[in-house]
Formats: structure tokens, sequence, C-alpha cells
């Protein structure tokens, strides 16, 4: 499995011009999802790693610098492992392999995340909404970590 992108809305633009006459406001949200171990939790640091990834970042950070003049907004959510069907289905199988119950390998899993559980779609909804917002006109061109705490680092 490779890096799967996905750019959901669209681009925040108010041009001078165009502020005066309407303005509209959306936003561009990259959000990179990849396959973390053999239960399906994304970890960062695999992110940090992959060189597809690293070299669409960077593209995509350039660009968001170079249309920031005109009121255009492009940031990066970089999500963790999120409580959904799939990251539930992954440690069914987990726990299928391993002879052991599925909330034995959810436990091991939410044991290595230092907030110790799983993301909720709302978080994740709601740094989305906050990021195609008014509030965030001044945000652009950023990493957006949304994982619990499990990226090692700082940016």
């Amino acid at each position: 499995m490779g890096v799967a992108s996905c750019v959901a809305g669209s681009i925040r633009a108010r041009s001078e011009r165009a502020s005066l006459e309407r303005a509209w406001e959306d936003a561009a949200i990259e959000q990179d999802v990849l396959p973390g171990d053999e239960a399906g939790v994304g970890r960062a640091q695999e992110r940090a790693g992959r060189a597809e990834l690293v070299g669409l970042t960077a593209f995509l950070a350039g660009i968001a610098r170079s249309v920031a003049q005109h009121n255009v907004t492009i940031n990066f959510m970089l999500p963790g492992p999120f409580d959904t069907d799939r990251l539930r289905s992954n440690h069914e199988i987990t726990a299928k392999k391993q002879g052991v119950p599925v909330e034995q390998v959810a436990a091991q899993k939410k044991a290595a995340i230092p907030a110790k559980r799983f993301g909720d779609a709302d978080e994740f909804g709601a740094t989305c909404a906050f990021l195609c917002s008014t509030h965030a006109g001044f945000i652009t061109g950023q990493n957006i970590l949304i994982d619990g705490g499990i990226f090692p680092g700082a940016f």
C-alpha cells in the first residue's frame, strides 16, 4: 500500500478585488493516510520516512507559501489511529491471527499511544472545520498532527 492522499474541500481564496464582490471561503485539506502495523495503526514515524509523502508535503507547502498572499490556505492533516470500522476490522484480523480477544489487541494498541485512546472522527472533523474557517486564515503550509502524541519529535 502506498500513500492515499485525498484533497477534501476546495481551495479557499479571496483576491482583493473578488472579496469586494463576493467573499467565498473554502479550504484545501491534504489528508495523508498511511498503512501502519498489522493492526492498521498509522504511525507518524512511518509518515516522516516515506519519500513520496515527504515530497508531496514539501511540494504542497511550497505552493501554500506562493498563494498565501491571495488568502489561500493549504494545510496538511496527518492522522494517527482513529476509531473507525477499518481500525476495528484490522484489530479483528490481528486478534484472529494471534488467537487472542479483540479487546486485548485494542488495549495493546491504545497503551502504545500517549493519550491512551484512539482518536474520534468528531475530533478529526472539528480540526478540519477549524482549518477551513476564517479563524485559521493565518495558518498555511502546516502539518497538523492528530495522533494522540505518537510522533516522538517536534516539527
